[in-house]
């Protein structure tokens, strides 16, 4: 192992990103569905 700090950082970044990620996409898409006309 090279840089297990670089792992390490990887790791906490992503178990912070992908769910705010996801977060963020299923609210746009709930108030996609909510509301039609909002679509760009």
């Amino acid at each position: 192992m090279q840089a297990p700090d670089v792992a390490l950082s990887e790791a906490a970044v992503g178990a912070v990103a992908v769910p705010m990620v996801m977060l963020i996409s299923l609210a746009k898409i709930r108030s996609l569905l909510d509301d039609p006309s909002e679509v760009e």
